[in-house]
């Protein structure tokens, strides 16, 4: 699971915005937040859902500094402890949301809320709806429940179903290139990352949120200080032995930058290899085929 931060450093506009349509009861029903993977799209709904269970005394403090003190609400959020909040993500070792997933929370939608609170099911990765959750979907945000809103979060390149898009009210959020500096230099502080310095294995595009995911994982698997090519062929390996997809997504992520770097020293023959390793990659995922020829195509490149 990601890591949340308790400040919200960026998008306090999006979030008054929503508060006040909220407030308003003018909120639309269906909302699809559009951005760059990492930007804080995800910590900005949380602080949000996390700020309506707050207290008025404590709400007022919180608008003051966008600071949530207790982090222990993000946890329950995120492990659907509350009766009227609902997150929906893939599972590691999943491919995509599920028809089952999306089943459940229509099946919550029927029944009443503590105190008839407003009801919210947050989506992330939206794009990870299959054709089957999709439809699922699309008939609850056809008619959707009183008093009931769902939250799409969707990284810039995903692809949503066209019929979704049209039942939602979109909303895109956005960073500058300084923004993403910024943040991330206070997240280093706040996580209490500053020994990390491998930082080789990102570039100037990365986003804050995307850098620190993965610092995180680094360190988890205790591979914070190997070379690039030696970061991805763990991550690779480690999918193809326990089908762990948010390992695949961080191998993939690693390897874009190892060969954007290399496109600077000889840009056909590092094209070309770039070009067979998302090749061998998609076809690993859509045959179920070997993933150690996209190793050997690493290795190849180096």
């Amino acid at each position: 699971m990601s890591k949340i931060n308790s400040s919200l450093y960026s998008h306090n506009e999006h979030f008054n915005f929503i508060s006040s349509l909220y407030s308003r009861k003018q909120l639309p029903s269906s909302i699809l937040f559009s951005g760059e993977k990492g930007i804080g799209k995800k910590t900005f709904l949380l602080h949000f859902l996390a700020y309506l269970e707050l207290t008025e005394v404590d709400k007022a403090s919180y608008l003051k500094n966008f600071c949530i003190n207790s982090l222990d609400l993000f946890n329950k959020i995120l492990n659907n402890e509350y009766d009227n909040i609902k997150v929906i993500q893939k599972n590691d070792k999943s491919s995509h949301i599920t028809i089952d997933q999306i089943r459940e929370v229509i099946s919550s939608c029927s029944y009443e809320t503590f105190l008839g609170k407003s009801r919210f099911i947050l989506i992330l990765n939206a794009e990870d709806l299959n054709s089957n959750s999709s439809n699922a979907l699309l008939k609850i945000l056809e008619k959707p429940p009183e008093n009931t809103y769902f939250f799409l979060l969707r990284n810039s390149n995903g692809v949503v179903g066209s019929t979704i898009l049209s039942r939602c009210f979109k909303l895109n959020i956005k960073i500058s290139k300084l923004e993403s500096l910024a943040i991330f230099e206070k997240l280093v502080g706040d996580f209490d990352l500053q020994a990390f310095d491998n930082l080789d294995i990102f570039n100037e595009f990365d986003t804050p949120g995307s850098k620190i995911n993965r610092i995180f994982y680094l360190k988890e698997h205790s591979i914070e200080s190997f070379q690039p090519i030696n970061i991805i062929t763990y991550c690779l390996n480690d999918f193809k032995k326990n089908k762990n997809y948010k390992s695949l997504g961080y191998g993939i992520e690693f390897a874009k930058n190892f060969f954007l770097k290399q496109f600077k020293y000889n840009y056909e023959k590092s094209n070309y290899f770039y070009s067979l390793f998302v090749n061998n990659i998609n076809d690993s995922l859509k045959f179920n085929a070997d993933i150690n020829a996209a190793i050997k195509i690493l290795k190849k490149a180096a």
